[in-house]
């Protein structure tokens, strides 16, 4: 395992558990206590860990003022699971679709994975994939515009929701901060979902892109309430007990 992944993998487990210990990691990853030690004092530097004795635990600061996460730090979160899920997500999108893209770090790995189709539009209020997908010739990018949300490079704002009123779409590709069956898709922030909303109301139909560290995330806004989710992709199977709740819903897991 490289440095990079080592790390991510990390931040993962600190995510999920709050905190990590270096000989039960070093003994997980198969690496010396001193090469996890290194890892948490350079997650540390990188506001992902505080350090501990013995260990490490999530940094205070690590969401902004609305419980979302940094967006520099939902990139290194489960970054096999998004993947996944992004190259699944990439394969219901066909020539002829036009589509929306939230800027999420989940949407983020789907534009990796839309790289090389061709005859699809996008739609998105992420500045990062209007960057990441614009020289790609087989695809046409438009960008709602608006007011640049800083922590998560995130079009918002009155301007960026009447463009993404203007426009139709066949899907609409959304991840959330949370999910239960009982709260549905939830978020944090009010401009993000807004801006999520015009697109799921603009769109034929919507897709879910939750990976397992949702689960257990929640937030004071509802996206989509349970019974307007018809597709979900995740890279775990869903708790057992959810399963009466999730049916009728077509779930799609995309293993690592």
């Amino acid at each position: 395992m490289f440095n990079v992944e080592r790390k991510n993998t990390i931040a993962t487990w600190l995510l999920e558990r709050g905190r990590v210990n270096v000989a039960a990691l070093a003994e997980a990853l198969e690496v010396t206590k001193e090469t996890i030690r290194r890892d948490l004092n350079e997650l540390e530097k990188e506001g992902v860990a505080q350090r501990t004795h013995g260990g490490a635990v999530l940094a205070k600061g690590h969401e902004d003022s609305f419980g979302d996460l940094r967006y520099g730090l939902r990139q290194r979160f489960n970054v096999p699971g998004k993947k996944a899920i992004g190259r699944a997500a990439a394969e219901l999108v066909h020539p002829g679709d036009t589509i929306f893209l939230d800027a999420s770090s989940t949407c983020m790995y789907m534009g990796e994975a839309l790289c090389g189709k061709t005859g699809v539009t996008i739609i998105t209020n992420s500045a990062y994939l209007v960057s990441q997908l614009g020289e790609e010739e087989g695809l046409t990018v438009i960008s709602t515009g608006g007011q640049v949300r800083r922590e998560s490079l995130t079009l918002v704002g009155s301007l960026a929701q009447q463009s993404c009123l203007a426009y139709r779409a066949n899907k609409a590709f959304i991840s959330p901060k949370g999910f239960r069956p009982e709260a549905g898709a939830v978020n944090g922030n009010e401009q993000e979902t807004a801006m999520q909303r015009c697109m799921i109301e603009r769109a034929e139909q919507m897709i879910l892109l939750c990976d397992h560290t949702k689960f257990t995330r929640l937030g004071h806004l509802t996206l989509e309430a349970l019974p307007e989710i018809k597709t979900m992709i995740t890279d775990t199977p869903l708790p057992r007990e959810w399963a009466g709740a999730m049916e009728g819903v077509r779930l799609i897991t995309a293993k690592p």
